[in-house]
């Protein structure tokens, strides 16, 4: 399991599936009969963010398509897996954060958080700069696990399996997280010039680890 994070926010959230799949295991006997049993039934997500690089100079361009290339090398394609944030922006700290708890502005339940393990919003990504040019700064974004979330005075309080590892500042947005995968080995890319081009790639959510 990679601890990395997909940090590069796209330009088009083009698509945001969540099908549900159960898995029963049939047993036939020789009188006909057939035996059923249910392991497990979970939602599942997949994603497909769209990056455009003609949006930026010429050297910025590169720069996003280098990273991107080099995460997706790393992770020798669909091999390993790692953190996917929503990019949704969902809710905001309302108060400065530290340790295990942060306050945010809108009430968690209602944008698909849970405190449930195993639930999509179970993880969440916390960063200060999620804007283009702020990806590989140090002590600015993360990954936290959700243990219990409650509403308080206008704010509501979201704690953590873990303390933070860095502290954030009022304002820095709060969004859902998930564990995935690069949902295909390979990364077509679509040249429109040297400097522009578009790529679209499909993240699929890992559950592995749940069963």
């Amino acid at each position: 399991m990679s601890s990395e994070i997909f940090k590069w926010m796209p330009h088009s959230l083009s698509d945001n599936k969540r099908d549900i799949s159960f898995n029963t295991v049939k047993t036939e006997y020789e009188n006909g009969m057939i035996q059923r049993r249910n392991r497990f039934g979970r939602e599942t997500g997949l994603w497909s963010f769209t990056y455009i690089m003609g949006l930026y100079a010429p050297h910025e361009g590169r720069k996003l398509r280098d990273e991107i290339l080099s995460f997706f090398r790393a992770r020798k394609g669909s091999y390993d897996n790692f953190y996917l944030p929503s990019w949704e922006l969902e809710t905001e700290v309302v108060d400065v954060s530290s340790g295990k708890i942060i306050w945010v502005k809108e009430n968690p339940a209602n944008l698909g958080f849970s405190a449930t393990s195993g639930d999509y919003g179970n993880f969440i990504y916390i960063c200060d700069h999620y804007y283009r040019g702020n990806e590989g700064k140090a002590n600015t974004n993360e990954v936290g696990k959700i243990k219990s979330m409650v509403a308080g005075s206008g704010k509501f309080k979201i704690t953590l399996v873990s303390s933070l590892i860095n502290s954030y500042s009022v304002g820095a947005k709060v969004m859902k997280a998930a564990k995935v995968f690069f949902n295909n080995d390979s990364l077509e890319r679509a040249f429109m010039n040297p400097h522009a081009y578009t790529v679209t790639i499909e993240f699929m959510e890992d559950i592995a680890d749940l069963y």
